[in-house]
């Protein structure tokens, strides 16, 4: 009785996590698709395999299910512990526009908006003709970017030099004005319905990089000391630090949110001042910019949603998007993401999206996104750029109007049923049941410099692999240590590598394991390092890519892992050029805020219990499963029973007398189920099972 009311209670509680889900009607697998610059590089993903319900929505695009109070206005709200939208109606949404759809004339065979809401759109996104596509008796929601500061910036010379050199003129007692009587053009909506609300300016030069500089110092550096851009820089260091004072790296930092927050405090005075209720949806941050917990600290009373333009990495990181919300308490929109396919008859030289070979990958791209967003409790909005090709293939159609038919599928897979799909996501994830598992990264990370005592500047920005044929002193070797002490059974472990190399020919390299852990990355020279010897992963080869792009590379792990669980705790890693071809191979370190792209293990536990998994007895496998399933235990099997969702027993096995069993499940429909296995000593555990599609 004991045992079968814990697993009632169980059942009660994520009954109650679930409300309207139901949650056999999703199943997300994991999945692959190349990519990189080369579209050689082979990237873990996840995709949706099936949804199959479609959900009944409001005229704006809201959750029908869910009613929340009316405003007449779009607003935001946090529901089930993750942000959302609220459409004037009140129903519960979720953003899914697309960028830059021009009126209905300048397409073939293209009715809009409804082709949009077929695929699975709600809004129109950043430069799109929504007056004239919501002039008729079809209607959108739309988002719309009037220009504060490039607008003020273009009143002058001086600015426009400014500017320029990466000055955004915010500290002028003008701009208070300009942007006043800019707001004035703003309010024009505000009584719109369909309105969600306004962008400021986009990827604004807000950011050190190797362009501009350091953002502070470039402020500092104003030739000209009566200039009111210096004079904002200079006396908010007088404040921090005195008349006498010297900048560093915590000055640089908290610059970026000092700068931000005036710029954004500004606009949204000037905003609210005469559209209230319209959603101010920042200034569509890009780079580097995405990564400064200031801006997004001290920015956060003068914003309704951050707005990031998204580019670089395959997928979003999960730690930065929980950074921007953490930091804020405010949520965000992902306002630019996009992958361009090389099989079709374009340039393709242009633009800042993933590059692969395929238009399957690009669908497999867009659903491995999307279900990284939907996932994080902060986002509410994602928006494709854009919504036709241009000279590259960023469109979701072509040049003649025609949709590209793999990532249309995907856009309505992903769409149709979002708001359970969500929900759905977050028992996922609550279960640790992700497909990506948990993410580790370097607690020690560092190279070598051959024939030197020198260690490398261990907070600086790579980690560098070469092997000199002629020279010693040029050869460089890649240490990295994990700490595993969390873990007790894994299914997976894999190695995630972002990096480029120096000029454009691939070679190979080698992965080893390092037994000895006593190294740290601040005393670890070419002489004193320990002994690398065990090979993990023989030999794989870089993509022979250049300049500013870094490729993604994923090494499996899982066996040297599983053996450091088994013994210290800690995995050390050691990363070799097999070549000796004089080429340099560089990855990001884990100090490297700025590109925010380091070395991690992906973890992938074995157990799927409601309690911890240190506590296990058993382990079930392959999950999700098809047609077998496999159990594992310490001791003797007696008892295996299937519970659906509504708590009803649907399968019992038993008399295994082994401690190994083997279960056809072919019959269970897809969705979830709890297994509750029983051993001979009356030890109980409920494993949480995913049923795939036939």
């Amino acid at each position: 009785m004991k045992n079968n009311y814990k697993v009632a209670c169980i059942i009660i509680a994520i009954l109650c996590q679930i409300q309207v889900l139901k949650a056999q009607d999703f199943s997300v697998i994991p999945s692959t698709f190349k990519g990189g610059s080369t579209g050689s590089s082979t990237n873990d993903s996840r995709t949706l395999e099936y949804a199959n319900n479609e959900a009944s929505l409001s005229q704006y695009g809201g959750f029908l299910d869910v009613k929340l109070p009316a405003t007449g206005h779009f607003r935001t709200e946090i529901y089930n512990d993750k942000w959302y939208m609220v459409d004037p109606e009140g129903y519960l949404y979720f953003g899914i526009g697309i960028n830059s759809v021009n009126a209905e004339s300048g397409y073939t065979n293209v009715n809009l908006p409804n082709d949009l809401k077929d695929a699975g759109f709600n809004h129109l996104a950043n430069w799109s003709d929504f007056e004239s596509i919501n002039s008729g008796s079809e209607k959108i929601p739309y988002v719309f970017r009037e220009l504060f500061i490039v607008g003020y910036k273009n009143e002058s010379q001086a600015n426009k030099d400014l500017y320029g050199d990466g000055i955004i003129p915010v500290f002028d007692t003008e701009f208070l004005s300009f942007a006043d009587n800019l707001a004035k053009t703003v309010a024009l909506k505000k009584d719109d319905p369909y309105c969600i609300g306004v962008f400021s300016d986009n990827e604004m030069p807000i950011y050190s990089n190797s362009t501009y500089g350091e953002l502070l110092d470039r402020y500092l550096d104003i030739t000209n000391k009566t200039n009111s851009n210096y004079l904002g820089a200079h006396d908010w260091m007088i404040a921090r630090k005195g008349t006498n004072y010297t900048i560093d790296n915590d000055d640089r930092n908290d610059f970026h949110g000092y700068l931000m927050s005036t710029y954004y405090r500004i606009v949204h005075t000037a905003i609210k001042k005469y559209a209230p209720n319209m959603l101010y949806l920042g200034s569509r941050l890009h780079g580097a910019a995405k990564n400064y917990e200031s801006i997004y600290k001290d920015s956060a009373p003068f914003i309704d949603v951050f707005s990031v333009n998204y580019y670089g990495p395959f997928e979003p990181d999960t730690t930065l998007l929980e950074m921007w919300t953490e930091q804020s308490g405010k949520p965000f929109m992902i306002s630019e993401f996009y992958a361009k396919g090389f099989d079709v008859d374009l340039d393709n030289s242009g633009g800042a999206g993933y590059h692969v070979p395929t238009q399957v990958d690009r669908a497999a791209y867009f659903e491995n996104f999307a279900i990284n967003l939907l996932e994080s409790k902060g986002c509410l909005s994602y928006q494709w750029f854009r919504f036709q090709d241009d000279a590259s293939n960023k469109g979701v159609i072509n040049a003649n109007g025609e949709w590209y038919s793999e990532l249309k599928t995907s856009l309505i897979k992903i769409s149709k049923d979002i708001y359970n799909f969500r929900e759905f996501l977050a028992l996922e994830d609550a279960s640790n049941t992700g497909a990506d598992g948990d993410k580790l990264y370097a607690i020690e990370d560092s190279f070598t410099r051959g024939g030197s005592n020198a260690n490398k500047n261990y907070d600086g920005e790579l980690l560098i692999v070469k092997e000199s044929p002629t020279n010693a002193d040029f050869s460089r070797r890649t240490w990295l240590k994990f700490d595993v002490s969390e873990y007790v059974a894994i299914e997976s472990a894999t190695l995630h590598l972002t990096g480029n190399q120096s000029s454009g020919n691939a070679f190979d390299m080698t992965l080893l394991g390092v037994e000895d852990d006593s190294w740290s990355e601040e005393s670890i020279t070419w002489n004193n390092a320990p002994e690398a010897s065990t090979v993990i992963a023989g030999v794989f080869s870089s993509n022979g890519n250049v300049g500013s792009r870094y490729d993604s590379y994923q090494i499996d792990i899982t066996d040297y892992v599983r053996a450091e669980i088994a013994g210290n705790k800690i995995v050390s890693l050691n990363l070799v050029d097999a070549a000796s071809s004089n080429e340099q191979f560089r990855i990001r370190e884990k100090e490297d805020a700025a590109n925010n792209s380091p070395a991690y293990i992906t973890i992938l536990t074995t157990e799927l219990s409601t309690e911890a998994p240190i506590k296990s007895n058993f382990k079930m496998y392959p999950n999700p499963v098809n047609d077998r399933l496999e159990i594992d235990s310490k001791t003797i099997i007696q008892i295996i029973e299937f519970y659906n969702i509504n708590g009803a027993v649907i399968l019992t096995k038993n008399s295994f007398n082994s401690k190994n069993a083997v279960v056809d499940v072919s019959t269970l429909y897809p969705g979830v189920y709890l297994v509750k296995i029983t051993n001979i000593n009356g030890e109980v555990e409920v494993l949480r099972l995913l049923k795939d599609a036939y």
